[in-house]
């Protein structure tokens, strides 16, 4: 057969196959192509002794695996991904359930981290997410609990719900300007709203939104029970509901003159927080924005509010000093 048949038959498939008994190398009949992980694990570059699988040169995506809730156990072996500088994609699952995975560097080549491409990563500690990654899609180190630091580029504008979700031993996080949205989970259970790009980061104490962020999404940093300080820069227009919910450690929260709107829940629960001065650029305060903040003592609500929601500040049973300007319905 000729060689532009096997091109044709084979780019952008698979990495490796056999066919009429010879084993075929993709790299031998075109420059880009796609490479399934389950594929490599049954090849040379895999190593078992150590753990080590390495994708090969010349591979621009790692296929996704949307079979997400299967794990094979093959890939409960892998240690240590090597990838070159010529991927550009890893897909949606590539990566998902590789529990003994302990270090990945993704190469500043990549541009996109698919949906769930890390998912269940439980081992991850060490994690390098270059310049060039432009998008993180949902869910994508969902559940690495191991990791304990994160740092997204300026290159990144999108942040997708659930992205770190469950990353409970995460103590920095640095978000770089460039960040336009952080995002929350379009999927849902029965009684859920889905869930925030850092919801349940148990370990975080300290978070800092740059003023390229117009948006925080819903559920965003919700039940970061170590979380104690929050800056928001000016940029930030909307906070969304449930954003903060039940970061029963925050005491430090400075809300800028951007901000619009703060949706409902979106401080709810936050039980150490003393002190909250809403500025006049504020016109909606959702309903239970603020309920069950049982330390609140100072409350100032700026002339721009329009509009306070039910029960806003119900359970605030320390608050000594309330401060509404008129016009506030």
């Amino acid at each position: 057969m000729k060689f532009k048949t096997l091109k044709s038959l084979f780019c952008g498939k698979l990495l490796a196959g056999t066919f009429l008994g010879m084993v075929l190398s993709m790299g031998a009949f075109c420059s880009a192509y796609t490479v399934s992980v389950r594929v490599l694990l049954d090849s040379d570059n895999f190593d078992r002794a150590t753990g080590t699988l390495k994708i090969p040169d010349g591979a621009t995506e790692i296929e996704g695996n949307w079979e997400k809730w299967y794990i094979a156990q093959d890939k409960c072996r892998i240690r240590e991904v090597i990838i070159p500088s010529s991927v550009k994609t890893i897909g949606g699952g590539a990566f998902n359930g590789c529990s003994s995975l302990k270090e990945v560097t993704i190469p500043s080549s990549v541009t996109t981290i698919g949906e769930s491409a890390f998912y269940g990563c439980r081992s991850l500690e060490k994690l390098t997410i270059p310049e060039g990654v432009t998008t993180i899609g949902e869910r994508a180190f969902y559940g690495c609990r191991s990791l304990k630091e994160v740092t997204i580029p300026s290159s990144v504008t999108t942040i997708g719900g659930e992205a770190f979700s469950g990353c409970s031993s995460l103590e920095k996080l640095t978000i770089s300007e460039g960040v336009t949205m952080i995002g929350k989970s379009e999927f849902s259970y029965p009684g859920s709203s889905g869930q925030g790009a850092f919801d349940n980061c148990s370990s975080l104490k300290e978070v800092t939104i740059p003023s390229s962020v117009t948006t925080i999404g819903e559920s965003a940093f919700r039940e970061c029970h170590s979380l104690e300080k929050i800056t928001i820069s000016e940029g930030v227009t909307g906070i969304g509901e449930r954003a903060f919910l039940d970061c029963s450690s925050l005491k430090e929260l400075t809300i800028p003159s951007s901000v619009t709107m703060i949706g409902r829940w979106a401080f709810s629960g936050c039980s150490s927080l003393k002190e909250v001065t809403i500025p006049s650029s504020v016109t909606t305060i959702g309903g239970m924005a603020f309920s069950g903040c049982s330390s609140l003592e100072k409350l100032t609500i700026s002339d721009g509010v329009k509009t306070i929601g039910g029960f806003a500040f119900s359970g605030c049973g320390s608050l000594e000093k309330l401060t509404i300007s008129d016009g506030v319905t």
